[in-house]
């Protein structure tokens, strides 16, 4: 028997006789369209970078420009991937009971990997550098295998991933070494980072015997994560819970807020005892830092609708990453909430009052961006008064969209679950990122600067003292979806 067929059979099976696999099937092919349209981007970059590197670089080859930043690339794709990229899985469950070498299914996982978008990006991003280099410079056994070092390196990366997925140390020695990276750039008595790796890949065009290297880590890290998902291969290993400390079980500040306090004193434990809303926490921390991006930027510094829009996204991690998965959060026990004597407006609210704390403690946090003056800071103080006022509102509303349940203790990446993002949803981002941007823009033309930021302030004032209103606009459509959600949620998922 070819297990490596058997598994892709089973594999598609599993996939076109899942609940609702229509809209999963849309889902990737609209996916496939985005991936299509990423590879052309990529592969335009990359028939480009050789020419532009060498107009821009007259007294520097290409090459040595490339070697330069070549470690930060590496970097920038190692935490796009243990953000985005979803690790291949098998249902070891029933292959454990059949004659079958534990070796097989890991290997086959393993070579499932390999399918995946990042690693197609060195061949259509550095192949046709390496292609049009060779072309004007000539040709060289150092000059492809150092082509082929980028290769092994990504592949490198892409074992990597499922020990940092896995396994505490290696995501703390994960830690450690970004740290380093990060420090030896900065401080000068220590060597760079960047310019040691670059002076690596450089060895291999000069001697390419040095090629070896890169192919003894990949080697080697193939080897250990190999050994590691072996060791997992068991029943218990998977499906065993955790004996862990509990933490957030009273709360007891909460006790003389009722049914409101009862409700928050849930949603805090689930945020607090969960994999996926831990990830929601540390997605929200990170977009504290989406400022940086455009404050450190001269060329943004003069646009300041697109400040505006940095310093909106600054304090809205948590209100939109939590808030639009309402109430899919609580999807494994939704019936037993709908059978009890609960108004529903108190549940909601509680969701509502959580997202309007998330963002006011991102805008506390978010108080070192004084550093860019004032100005900067107005932005992000006018942005989360919007979201706090308004814009909690409409991505509470836009959770009524949401029909697939989350699982909330199974590890997936921040941004696997696709199938709970609606056509609807997406529509619906409009007056969350752009009605502000818009009323800034506006508010600005007329009022100046000054003018613009007292306006969404007082747009978010509003939108808090007609709490009620708006949220019993909110409570109406959950309402009327109610039975629907209740019966996408008793689905069996995948």
């Amino acid at each position: 028997m070819n297990i490596a067929r058997h598994l892709l059979s089973l594999s598609k099976k599993q996939f076109f006789r899942a609940p609702q696999w229509e809209q999963k099937l849309a889902v990737k092919i609209l996916i496939g369209f985005f991936a299509i349209y990423f590879f052309g981007g990529f592969l335009l970059l990359g028939i480009v970078l050789y020419p532009i590197l060498k107009d821009a670089s007259l007294d520097v080859a290409p090459i040595e420009t490339i070697n330069q930043i070549i470690l930060f690339y590496f970097v920038l794709e190692l935490l796009t991937r243990y953000l985005l990229q979803k690790l291949p899985t098998a249902q070891i469950q029933h292959f454990i009971v059949l004659p079958v070498r534990k070796s097989k299914i890991v290997s086959w996982i393993m070579v499932r990997s390999a399918f995946s978008f990042f690693n197609v990006v060195p061949f259509i991003l550095f192949l046709p550098f390496t292609i049009f280099m060779g072309s004007e410079e000539g040709h060289s056994i150092g000059l492809w295998l150092w082509w082929v070092s980028i290769v092994l390196l990504t592949g490198t990366l892409n074992f990597g991933v499922f020990l940092i997925n896995k396994s505490k140390k290696a995501f703390l020695t994960g830690i450690f070494i970004l740290a380093l990276i990060v420090l030896s750039e900065r401080w000068a008595f220590l060597p760079s980072a960047s310019t040691l790796f670059g002076n690596g890949m450089k060895s291999i065009l000069q001697n390419p015997l040095w090629a070896v290297i890169p192919g003894a880590i990949w080697l080697l890290v193939m080897i250990v994560t190999k050994h590691f998902l072996k060791n997992q291969f068991y029943l218990d290993r998977g499906l065993r819970k955790k004996t862990e400390k509990v933490i957030g079980s009273k709360l007891s500040f909460l006790n003389t807020k009722g049914i409101m306090g009862t409700f928050l004193k849930n949603d805090i434990r689930l945020l607090i005892r969960n994999v996926r809303t831990r990830q929601v926490l540390l997605l929200s921390f990170l977009f504290l830092f989406y400022g940086l991006v455009f404050f450190t930027q001269e060329s943004y510094l003069k646009m300041e609708s697109m400040l505006f829009f940095a310093g909106l996204f600054t304090t809205a991690g948590f209100m939109l990453i939590f808030g639009q998965y309402v109430p899919a959060w609580d999807s494994e026990y939704y019936n037993l909430l709908m059978c009890q004597n609960i108004a529903y407006k108190k549940y909601l609210e509680s969701k509502w009052l959580l997202c309007v704390v998330g963002t006011f403690v991102s805008l506390i946090l978010s108080i070192p961006y004084l550093y860019f003056g004032w100005h900067i800071y107005q932005i992000i103080i006018a942005g989360a008064f919007f979201n706090m006022g308004i814009g909690s509102f409409v991505t509470l509303y836009s959770g009524v969209l949401n029909k697939t349940a989350i699982k909330l203790n199974v590890k997936s990446k921040a941004f696997e679950n696709t199938q709970a993002y609606s056509l609807e949803q997406f529509i619906l981002t409009i007056p969350k990122i752009g009605l502000p941007v818009l009323i800034f823009w506006l508010a600005k033309y007329f009022f100046g600067f000054q003018g613009a930021i007292y306006t969404l302030m007082l747009v978010g004032v509003l939108g808090l003292l007609l709490k009620e209103p708006l949220l019993k606009i909110v409570e109406r459509a959950y309402q009327k979806r109610k039975y629907e959600t209740l019966v996408a949620f008793n689905k069996k998922q995948s």
